[in-house]
């Protein structure tokens, strides 16, 4: 009865319908004597208090300005584990549904404790800037963590170490940290036979180990001390492993540089119509543009290009094509009309992107088919036009 429109659909139900039997304002549809909705409709309307309604008019609707706003406004506010993520899984522990955590903070500490004296200064810094997880590993964008330790669970700090696989057995490593079963454990109000240190196959080369722990005397044992420092030396292995697999499995990752020059992504059949050289000599004119540009050698079959006043990929040269090597720029909408880029190459494209941007795409098979004036103003139009203010 409040609705602004209806579409009634019948006359009856299944095969018996499927018809427009009317449509249009409540009382319009209670007036027609064929719709059974009608029918019904115009008893709810009878028994109803009635009051005047002004008909939107979205024409007429006004502009609210008071709910516009600058994000800016909204400050540099962080949330407490931005601010003191330590404190937050060891001391504050609040968990997923806002309630205090019951499981001991200095738990937490002394896994911490021992993983790092155990590292002895390899790992990278401890990660604790996240919600529900504190995460220890090697440094490096590709390295696996070795340990992550879920603090928003209500009874029980849920603590995984990552090692090679087969590295450990389950029975193994529960008589180092022999860890009684929920059932047994009368001080706390949750139960389970399952054991509370399992081993399961988390990849091709690793092995997960997950200990549930409620409070520090569980854990702070010679035990468990010695599981740790064996664990590390597992995990640094597996570290030196998995490099040597990138190594054979990933040489772009590796050695990104000689991948791209050797055009070794192009298959050996195909008859190659440029040179690996020209992507250097690209590079070294763009440099000369802007000494502040910089290329990531490491994905298979593109070089991206970043700038530190830019956002996110600025350009990327896509070098797996045999014919030739295609470059691509970000830029500002409507910056460049084709008669401006016409001569960068062969086959420029002028492409419409998501936001308020463009994307000029070219071609080069030798470098004296990109005109030198043209690629200028490309790039210094470009970096201009989407530097961060």
């Amino acid at each position: 009865k409040t609705a602004d429109w209806i579409i009634d659909l019948g006359p009856e139900g299944g095969t018996g319908g499927g018809d427009i039997v009317t449509e249009g304002t409540p009382e319009r549809v209670a007036a027609n004597p064929q719709s059974h909705t009608g029918r019904i409709l115009a008893e709810v309307l009878a028994a109803q208090p009635k009051a005047e309604r002004k008909v939107f008019d979205p024409a007429r609707a006004e502009e609210t300005a008071d709910v516009r706003f600058d994000d800016r406004e909204l400050g540099e506010a962080r949330m407490p584990w931005e601010i003191d993520g330590k404190a937050w899984h060891t001391r504050d522990r609040v968990g997923h549904r806002g309630e205090a955590c019951q499981w001991e903070g200095a738990a937490l500490e002394w896994l911490i404790d021992q993983i790092e004296k155990a590292a002895k200064g390899k790992f990278a810094p401890t990660n604790y800037n996240n919600r529900s997880t504190v995460e220890i590993k090697m440094p490096g964008s590709q390295t696996p963590w070795f340990f992550h330790a879920r603090t928003g669970n209500t009874w029980l700090l849920d603590a995984s170490f990552r090692v090679p696989v087969r590295a450990f057995s389950a029975a193994e490593v529960r008589k180092l940290v022999p860890l009684r079963v929920l059932d047994d454990c009368d001080d706390l109000p949750i139960y389970g036979r399952e054991p509370r240190v399992t081993v399961r196959h988390s990849g091709r080369l690793t092995d997960d180990i997950r200990v549930l722990i409620n409070n520090k005397n569980e854990v702070a044992t010679a035990g468990a001390r010695e599981f740790i420092q064996r664990a590390v030396k597992a995990y640094q292995r597996l570290v030196r492993k998995l490099a040597e697999d990138v190594a054979v499995r990933q040489p772009w990752r590796v050695a990104g540089r000689a991948w791209h020059l050797g055009q070794k992504m192009i298959a050996k059949r195909d008859q190659i119509l440029w040179r690996g050289t020209l992507i250097a000599e690209l590079l070294g004119k763009l440099k000369k543009l802007d000494p502040a540009i910089k290329e990531d050698w490491t994905r298979k079959v593109m070089i991206v290009l970043e700038h530190p006043k830019i956002e996110g990929i600025w350009g990327r040269l896509i070098t797996n094509h045999p014919h030739a090597m295609r470059i691509e720029f970000r830029c500002r909408r409507g910056e460049f009309t084709p008669a401006l880029v016409e001569r960068l190459g062969l086959d420029v494209r002028i492409r419409q992107m998501r936001g308020p941007e463009d994307q000029v795409q070219f071609w080069l098979q030798k470098m004296a088919q990109c005109d030198p004036a043209q690629l200028e103003a490309l790039i210094r139009g470009s970096i201009a036009a989407l530097s961060k203010k």
